[in-house]
């Protein structure tokens, strides 16, 4: 199924004709944030996976870091199950959770699209999902079939979970980190709400970042200021899989 000889056949994906694993797992492949956020980073290193979808992104982790301590954290019920399974199979030592990351506790709504899993979020911005995808097609041009069955799939299926939320801090507390080498965020409009859950003396212990934000309403530079406030030497990047959308890659880090 994938290029890479790590990953089997036997991976469990979502049923879905239109959201195809491949370009998640070439996405993650070819992050230059991702590269950089695992380099050189000693056997045991522990990573967080925050909207860790099915765990290709975890996967990917465990598979460039020998012996990495990982932990997985996906709000939806689906792709939670798929996540489960992929890291049994692959990454026996990750840690994964079905609950949401926040800046607080409680429960919250996530919207749930079955036909594209992968923008599932808790916050609903149709507009902008219906852009990205256009400017996807023009830069990689898939079949009439194909573009004909994803918008007659859109919203197919959409339905409302109540799912648990809790910070960061309260979720890894107990596990006796002393440092966090990678924390990875991909939240769909969420990225801050995740970074507002991290405690003052939590921070410190964080050494690297990659961030997918969706650039509306200045959220791109709120982010910056916030992390350069933190500490960190930040970067922000245009991955040429999103060329031409609103979705940036920063990558922060205080080595």
């Amino acid at each position: 199924m994938f290029s890479d000889h790590t990953i089997g056949s036997d991976l469990v994906v979502l049923a879905s004709k239109t959201d195809h694993p491949e370009s998640v797992w070439n996405e993650v492949i070819h992050s230059q944030a991702y590269e950089w956020g695992v380099s050189n980073l000693p056997p045991g290193s522990v990573m967080v996976d925050v909207g860790a979808h099915i765990g290709l992104a975890s996967l990917h982790f465990a598979r460039t870091v020998p012996a990495a301590r990982i932990y997985a954290f996906e709000p939806a019920s689906a792709s939670y199950r798929c996540l489960a399974e992929n890291c049994a199979r692959y990454a026996p030592g990750a840690h994964a959770a079905n609950f949401a990351i926040g800046s607080s506790n409680g429960e919250v709504q996530l919207t749930y699209y079955p036909h594209r899993s992968t923008m599932s979020t808790l916050y609903v911005d149709d507009e902008e999902d219906r852009h990205n995808v256009r400017v996807l097609f023009e830069q990689f041009d898939p079949s009439a079939e194909f573009r004909a069955n994803f918008w007659a799939d859109f919203d197919r299926g959409v339905r409302q979970e109540t799912v648990p939320m809790t910070t960061l801090a309260d979720a890894l507390s107990g596990t006796g980190i002393d440092e966090i080498s990678f924390l990875k965020i991909d939240v769909e409009r969420a990225e801050l709400d995740v970074l507002n859950g991290l405690a003052d003396d939590q921070w410190p212990k964080v050494r690297r970042l990659a961030i997918e934000v969706h650039d509306r309403n200045g959220r791109l530079a709120e982010i910056g200021e916030l992390l350069d406030r933190r500490g960190y030497r930040v970067e922000c990047l245009r991955e040429e899989y999103f060329s031409g959308t609103d979705i940036h890659m920063v990558y922060a880090h205080r080595d």
